[in-house]
């Protein structure tokens, strides 16, 4: 392959990884690295492909094997570093941001990565101090620096001047990509001033500038099958694993529901731990499909390897690495409880089913308006394609709904819905409920979970830090005509009454 053909495949690449299409991209720089197989630029590119697609150990492997081939390359630190920080090893990931730094003192994607990370684990004072010292240290705006301050700024009280570092960032980039990143953040800031007008404005340009497939027909279409595939009878005529702990609790239900408030709370309790947001009951279906998923879409779609040997051995392995994740967040001990935040978890209700039939699912729900409005707001790094769109955010809680409400009739699982309006009005009984449905006594310090020293790694960390607050319910109201076609293509879609719009 000449030169320029490699070009030109890297170049095909890059405009299907900008496209949201990781898979095929990842696919044309495999295909580059055959040809050029020390290219750094294309293991860079790769790397960044299989991390979009879940596929962290491997592009760990390439960025490693880059930097061993050009180990002044700070950028490749920080995305070790970013990988560390998403299967939470905290440590390993300080240690890349801070070899980014040995390279290049200052540089703006190590500090980003430095701070957040800082946030996460409620080091809010060291994160403001790194920041401001690289802002001193910059020559003009950066759009790393610029996400970091706008992600302090609330801590800082400064969100006016955050804002207008975010324009003076604005106006010096020009990929897209970027700009939507930027004014998420910006839409966030603006929000918190009281500025919805201006706020909805930059969250729809954020939005429209997000690269995101997503197939409405093909997910209704996969929701279609699992509900008529998985029935009360199909489940009881398939041997369950044996396995007959109480240890799981899986909490399900739309992004933005109110599942990392419920977790928090839970986790607090001396008798339970949390593993965060699993993806090992996803790598457990596309081993029992014997292929690959796509992202956000994970079914358990056949079942011919559905036998108890097997199952038996993939849940003691599911629950080995359960535990060893959940290491990494906390102390877990003897913990008679773990705690699954993995949303996506509700497409494979029937195979946990199968797999522990005596866990428990607690089902987060909250008003559609509010939760499609607050996925709007958030900018996603994973495989979220429908939170972009207004009509697609619709006919995805449409979708939702159905599924849960099948698996709720046709499952053996226990499975309590929480409604976060009725938890922040009047905490205690909610508390309640959800220890008694897990076979645990009250325990007071669920009361006060924002005291937890513990890492967060979700959208909601900065949520759950503060005591319980009523603010958010109702959010939707505040963004006037610009709300309107959300609220209508969810009465279309039947998720909400026409009298309730």
């Amino acid at each position: 392959m000449s030169r320029a053909e490699l070009q030109q495949l890297f170049d095909t690449g890059r405009r299907a990884f900008e496209a949201a299409r990781y898979r095929e991209a990842a696919g044309h720089f495999a295909r580059a690295l055959q040809t050029d197989p020390r290219n750094v630029g294309v293991m860079q590119a790769m790397a960044s492909a299989l991390t979009r697609l879940y596929k962290f150990a491997d592009a760990m492997k390439l960025l490693e094997r880059a930097a061993q081939l050009s180990p002044d390359r700070p950028e490749l630190y920080c995305m070790m570093g970013k990988i560390e920080v998403t299967t939470l090893n905290d440590e390993r990931a300080t240690e890349c941001y801070q070899k980014a730094l040995a390279i290049s003192a200052g540089f703006p994607m190590a500090v980003a990565g430095l701070t957040d990370l800082f946030r996460k684990q409620g080091r809010q004072n060291e994160a403001v101090s790194l920041l401001r010292e690289s802002m001193r240290q910059a020559t003009g705006p950066d759009p790393f620096l610029a996400e970091a301050y706008a992600a302090l700024a609330p801590a800082m009280n400064e969100q006016a001047q955050a804002i207008e570092y975010l324009d003076l960032a604005l106006k010096a980039e020009t990929n897209q990509d970027a700009r939507s990143a930027l004014l998420f953040y910006k839409s966030k800031l603006l929000d918190q001033t009281g500025a919805y007008e201006k706020a909805w404005g930059a969250v729809s340009e954020a939005n429209s500038l997000s690269a995101a497939t997503w197939d409405p027909d093909a997910y209704s279409a996969e929701v279609d099958h699992a509900i008529g595939f998985w029935t009360r009878e199909r489940l009881g005529s398939i041997p369950t694993s044996g396995n007959e702990s109480m240890s799981p609790v899986f909490i399900v239900g739309m992004p933005r529901s109110g599942s990392t408030l419920v977790e928090q709370i839970l986790a607090s309790h001396t008798e339970v731990a949390t593993a965060g947001e699993l993806n090992a009951m996803h790598k457990i279906a596309d081993t029992l499909n014997a292929g690959p998923s796509v992202p956000g879409r994970t079914f358990l779609n056949e079942t011919a390897s559905l036998a108890q040997d097997r199952l038996a051995e993939l849940a003691d392995g599911y629950l080995t690495a359960a535990r060893q994740t959940a290491a990494k967040v906390g102390e877990v001990g003897d913990a008679k409880r773990l705690i699954d935040k993995q949303l996506d978890n509700a497409h494979v209700l029937p195979m946990i089913q199968l797999l522990f039939p005596s866990a428990r699912v607690i089902h987060t729900v909250r008003d559609p308006r509010d939760v499609c409005v607050s996925c709007y707001f958030q900018r996603f790094l994973g495989p979220l394609g429908f939170s972009y769109d207004l009509e697609h955010l619709a006919r995805y809680h449409a979708d939702h709904d159905r599924l849960m409400g099948h698996m709720k009739k046709e499952l053996e699982l226990p499975i309590l819905d929480v409604r976060y309006e009725e938890l922040v009005a009047d905490p205690e009984p909610g508390v309640r409920r959800m220890l008694e449905h897990m076979g645990l006594p009250f325990d007071e310090g669920c009361l006060s979970f924002h005291t937890s020293g513990r890492s967060i790694h979700t959208a909601s960390l900065d949520q759950v830090r503060r005591p319980i607050y009523t603010s958010s319910t109702k959010r939707w109201c505040r963004y006037g005509a610009g709300v309107e076609p959300l609220v209508e293509a969810l009465v279309r879609h039947g998720v909400i009454e026409p009298e309730r719009a």
